[in-house]
């Protein structure tokens, strides 16, 4: 097969990434008349400024059609595998730095160098300028990219003279402390912790957490470290915040965390 009907361009990014970046481009490139692109772009409000973005680059390309695709983060991974192997992937694609990676290892990817000379390598942020880079060569570029963090009832957190934890001891001490019997029924009406529970969220955090505890997830062959030491103390770690957290929680998405705070039965 050729290489254009085996490999994709990637806009890479922690959390998301730009549409319009990527299809100038894409559509300068290659003498195509259907762009296709998949984004995750999956509230209505959002699609409809990408449908926007779609339509003021059209009218710029005549001849050149933008056929763009929402799809959630759950679904994209796999539809992009899916479509690799089909031999028919789409000309761009969102995507997370560690899929930028993998499809880079399988030499899966296109470069993008003429859509950063046309934007300007000095107007990308310095921190971002390594993502999706390799060989003097750029694969992906940054549009939105996100910091995990904890978000707390300063309130509770006062009252009951609890102070910012230290370790990852102290943070399981503070989470048993805030889950809450309220009626003494023996079920908590309070929970001291929720997080995301679908898998991107899930091994998102898992690798934060191991690099936090000074590991890694793979070695220098790209063998998986699952019986490290830090691998070891993650996964008891996540056991221990388990019993703090709501029934259920494994299936809650990133927007099902916000109204609880902390977790009210």
């Amino acid at each position: 097969m050729k290489a254009k009907t085996l490999r994709l361009r990637m806009a890479a990014s922690l959390l998301g990434c730009a549409v319009a970046i990527g299809l100038t481009g894409t559509a300068l490139a290659q003498p195509v008349k259907t762009v296709r692109v998949w984004h995750t772009e999956t509230n209505p409000a959002s699609q409809a400024a990408v449908a926007e973005i779609v339509k003021r680059f059209e009218a710029t390309r005549p001849g050149v059609k933008i056929q763009a695709e929402a799809l959630s983060w759950n679904d994209l991974e796999g539809k992009i595998m899916a479509a690799l192997a089909a031999g028919s992937p789409p000309e761009l694609s969102h995507g997370q730095p560690v899929t930028c990676a993998a499809l880079l290892q399988q030499k899966l990817l296109l470069p993008i160098d003429d859509v950063v000379k046309a934007i300007g390598e000095s107007n990308i942020w310095e921190h971002y300028k390594k993502l999706c880079f390799a060989d003097g060569k750029w694969y992906g570029l940054v549009h939105a990219s996100g910091t995990s963090l904890m978000i707390y009832r300063k309130d509770l957190a006062k009252k009951m003279g609890i102070e910012p934890p230290k370790t990852w001891d102290d943070f399981v001490k503070i989470a048993e402390k805030l889950t809450i019997d309220e009626n003494k029924d023996g079920k908590p009406e309070i929970y001291g912790l929720t997080m995301p529970g679908d898998n991107l969220f899930i091994n998102i955090l898992v690798g934060e957490m191991m690099a936090a505890n000074g590991g890694k997830l793979f070695d220098e062959k790209n063998r998986p470290l699952f019986e490290s030491r830090q691998m070891l103390e993650t996964l008891d770690y996540w056991k221990r915040l388990t019993k703090f957290m709501p029934p259920g929680w494994e299936g809650h998405g990133y927007l099902d965390t916000f109204p609880a705070r902390p977790v009210r039965n």
